[in-house]
């Protein structure tokens, strides 16, 4: 450059520097950073971009692809661009080694012309620090930007025979009625441009080792300040001119391809790939055909857009679910592989497209076929046979886990963080990725190994391959509950009794139970329409005959999910949740018990043959009542004795899911006459929701539904109800009647007592008198449910009644083997649990989301007991039962007077 070029750009350094300042800073609002530009740039103030090019003399094949598309006017006078410009030397190497098949300029088209020039170009002048800026102004966020590139400057014409159209059936009408076809990699956007500057690495903590995996250079080739674009690095930066930037790269910059496409082409994943392009869909959009028929002056009647079927993430995002005739996709993938544009859920309102992308694990033909004969893909390989036999929902799986959700999470440095499907660490290490290649939506890590998902060698995998178990899987892999993370993890060991669909046809709905019907649902399946809405429920009356018999009546409604959700219906997945929480026994339900308590804290009983088919059985507290217990129809082995890799057994009932009881402890008490006297203490002690008199509770009976719970009122003048089951699981000691004769002789209060304090009018007297009925009560009720059985365990544990001095449960001690249960109380008394008059019945009670029962939709939580016969009272003090006697006005009622005493607190 010659001295009197310089001098006339450094006269107009300040006029120029100033214009640049105020264009930059109406894009992020201030200009933080300053221009602190190095002095060897700034006499390039007075010249423009196409200047500056021309006086270097090196960029004439870039100045050819500004010359040749009509750029030349806009880059030589005053805008606001940012290029970044690749030298002679890097368009030598790209003609000796590229993609396209081009060995010079002249073998360039002009849509690849438009590739390569609007791709290095961003319509906003920009210094490599603020290429990390975005809306605030926040430093270090972005990683991505749109180009000028267009989403029609790379739209092609192919044969209906080209390897990139799927083989598949959403592809089979056209490929067999037309032979060409214009086909859109994305409608939705071009690809945005990668930049990886320093503020951003700070910013997102990667390493400058991280950097290197990324390029796939030797650790230690990249040096703090190192600034990289697309596949590029930056070798002479913030070249400032007139009309914007200039970042000097030391390739030519190409669109990045998405990862769909690296995957389909890079020659070394094509089973993957081939198993990826099962969920690639056409998808016709009439502006996307109206406006390449505009720009191009043609008369297609259709341009085709290259599609995934992909659920939506939380935030938004680009979904679908059917295709364009409405046929639903029988599996989905984590999100959509050829999205130009994807990102992970927005954590702001900035634009999260350019804070983040994807990740995916791409693994190697030969990796493939390894894993699919020798490693965690024969299961699958047993089970179909062939790839081609395999269904979409099984593949998808194994897709998925391969589906990182966050490029900025799944660097080597953070290697520790990513998660498999089970919600556990991957197990990822640098050694199992052979090489990167960064996408315009994500980096592809082409690895040796492939990452099987936890679902394989899980007690979920039977609902998986089963068709006849869909129900209960859609359920399982519903994004509400998220049982799928619970029940793939490896950490623990689960015993899953899976009902079949047709055993999901008779569940006795338990919010009903406290309404004036009780009702049956019976779960469906509809594979046509889209994922979350595929499970329905048709509900029935079902009523009780003289005899005992349980007979569905008529039908009362069906419940399902609205096609436009993005959820489960709320009931539906309430009751599907009760059920698989009920069914999923932690631990190993073969090692010689009976009773096995549940995730959702009830209990099933296991009878029969243990371990084998067709004579093993299991029941909850519903199949107990009425003495129908489900029969195992099939055993999957998932505990991993061959592979090495698995978390339990599931067991298979074809008749009717795992249900809980249907009745209270008032209930259980209610049908006992040997229990009667217990059952009036429950009632004078105003400890059963549906006996106590509205007056003791402020606000009457609002926060609660009625349908038996135990309770307990705090005070006199009423703070809300308070609960004697705290959605837990419990033991009652239920007293006898000759259990509560011994009370009565030891001082506790009688019907008289309260009869008497009711008629004196002292309300005082009468609160007291319940609370000494009441402490009864809570000294019989114990944490945790124990059952006469085996594997059971003894200990002190505490009860529900406290000592007022200390705030402590008291406790009782528990001694229990194979045949008996002996509860010792504070006083040192043993008492032996009466077997001939009850033992190991189970009880569930219900909090429910109305105050009226038969408002009720859903279950808020719930209770579980089991109830053991006891004949003498359990007691904590000798002074527990001290009274006073009470003024009486009637001096008639004398005799009857010396009954009533009110507790000295």
């Amino acid at each position: 450059m010659s001295y009197n070029l310089q001098k006339k750009k450094l006269g107009r350094r300040l006029l120029v520097g100033g214009a640049i300042c105020l264009v930059t800073c109406g894009v992020f609002s201030s200009c933080t950073d300053g221009y602190d530009l190095d002095e060897k740039n700034n006499p390039n103030l007075g010249s423009s971009i196409y200047n500056y090019l021309q006086d270097e003399g090196n960029f004439t094949n870039y100045l050819k692809l500004i010359d040749d598309l009509g750029e030349t006017e806009m880059l030589s006078h005053t805008g606001s661009k940012t290029i970044f410009a690749a030298n002679d030397e890097a368009f030598e190497k790209f003609f000796k080694n590229n993609t396209w098949g081009v060995n010079s300029y002249s073998d360039l088209s002009n849509s690849k012309k438009k590739l390569l020039l609007y791709s290095s170009i961003i319509d906003n002048p920009l210094q490599l620090q603020n290429l990390s800026s975005v809306q605030g102004p926040l430093d270090g966020y972005a990683m991505r930007r749109t180009t000028s590139s267009g989403i029609y400057d790379s739209v092609l014409v192919v044969s209906t025979a080209d390897p990139q159209i799927p083989d598949n059936k959403y592809w089979a009408t056209i490929k067999q009625t037309q032979d060409k076809i214009v086909l859109m990699k994305d409608g939705s956007s071009s690809s945005p441009m990668l930049h990886f500057v320093q503020k951003f690495l700070d910013q997102k903590l990667f390493t400058n080792e991280d950097v290197d995996f990324l390029y796939n250079s030797p650790v230690g080739t990249r040096q703090t300040g190192d600034a990289y674009v697309n596949d590029a690095k930056i070798s002479n930066g913030n070249v400032s001119c007139q009309n914007g930037f200039i970042h000097e790269v030391d390739k030519v910059i190409v669109p990045l391809d998405n990862m769909a496409e690296i995957i389909r082409t890079n020659g070394s994943t094509t089973q993957f790939s081939q198993l990826m392009e099962r969920f690639a869909v056409p998808y016709w959009d009439k502006n996307v055909t109206d406006e390449y028929n505009r720009i191009y002056g043609t008369s297609y009647d259709s341009v085709y857009q290259k599609r995934y079927f992909s659920k939506a993430r939380d935030n938004g995002g680009r979904s679908l679910q059917e295709d364009q005739h409405g046929n639903a996709a029988s599996a989905v993938l984590k999100y959509d592989p050829g999205w130009n544009s994807y990102y992970p859920d927005a954590q702001s309102d900035r634009n999260p497209v350019m804070e983040d992308m994807g990740v995916i694990l791409a693994p190697s033909d030969s990796a493939m076929n390894d894993w699919w004969n020798n490693g965690g893909g024969t299961v699958i390989k047993d089970y179909y046979g062939s790839w081609d036999k395999v269904p979409d929902k099984v593949i998808a799986t194994m897709l998925n886990n391969s589906m990182l959700i966050s490029f900025t999470s799944s660097v080597p440095s953070k290697f520790g963080d990513v998660i498999n499907d089970a919600s556990l660490p991957m197990g990822i290490t640098t050694s199992d990725v052979d090489k990167v290649i960064l996408g315009c939506n994500g980096a592809v890590y082409l690895t040796n190994k492939v990452f099987t998902p936890a679902t394989y060698s899980s007690v979920v995998f039977p609902a998986l391959i089963n068709e006849t178990m869909n129900i209960i899987y859609n359920a399982v892999m519903d994004e509400t509950n998220k049982f799928y993370a619970y029940l793939n993890s490896m950490d623990a060991t689960y015993s899953f009794f899976i009902p079949t669909n047709n055993g999901l046809l008779t569940y006795v709905d338990p919010v009903s139970l406290g309404q004036t019907t009780t009702h049956l649902w019976k779960f469906h399946y509809d594979p046509t329409v889209k994922e979350v809405a595929r499970v329905y429920a048709d509900v029935f009356e079902y009523n009780q005959t003289s005899d005992g018999t349980w007979v569905i009546g008529d039908s009362v409604s069906r419940i399902k999910t609205s096609a436009t959700a993005t959820a489960m219906n709320t009931q539906l997945c309430n009751r599907l949740a009760d059920i698989i929480d009920n069914s999923t026994v932690i631990g190993d339900v073969e090692d010689g018990g009976t009773y096995y308590q549940t995730k959702g804290r009830s209990t099933v009983r296991v009878d029969g043959s243990i371990g084998v088919e067709g004579k093993m059985s299991v029941s909850g507290g519903w199949q107990l009542e009425t003495n129908q217990p489900l029969t195992i129809s099939r055993i999957y082995d998932m505990s991993g004795k061959t592979t090495g890799i698995g978390n339990g057994k599931s067991y298979i009932v074809d008749t009717a899911p795992v249900m809980t009881a249907r009745r209270s402890v008032a209930d259980i008490l209610s049908e006992n006459p040997d229990f009667s006297d217990f059952l009036q203490v429950l009632k004078d002690a105003g400890a059963l929701s549906t006996s106590v008199a509205t007056k003791y509770v402020s606000g009457g009976w609002s926060s609660v539904s009625p349908i038996g719970n135990l309770i307990y009122i705090p005070t006199q003048t009423g703070e809300g109800v308070n609960y004697l089951f705290n959605n837990y699981h419990y033991t009652v000691y239920c007293p006898t009647n000759e259990a509560m004769r011994l009370a009565y002789e030891a001082g506790l209060p009688d019907t008289t007592a309260i009869r008497l304090a009711e008629e004196s009018g002292d309300e005082d007297s009468l609160y007291h008198v319940r609370q000494v009925l009441l402490n009864f009560v809570k000294y019989h009720i114990q944490d945790r449910s124990i059952y006469i059985d085996k594997n059971s365990e003894g200990g002190n544990f505490e009860t529900d009644k406290s000592d007022p001095s200390s705030g402590r449960f008291y406790k009782v001690g528990v001694e229990v083997d194979g045949s008996n249960l002996t509860v010792t109380d504070k006083m040192g008394t043993a008492h032996k649990v009466d077997k001939n008059k009850m033992y190991n019945v189970m009880a569930r009670e219900y909090w429910l989301n109305s105050a009226t029962a038969s408002k009720a939709t859903t279950i808020d939580n719930s209770s579980f007991a089991v109830l053991h016969a006891v004949n003498e009272p359990l007691l904590y003090s000798k002074n527990q039962f001290i009274y006073q006697k009470v003024e009486i006005a009637d001096e008639e009622e004398e005799s009857a007077e010396s009954k009533l005493r009110v507790f000295r607190r």
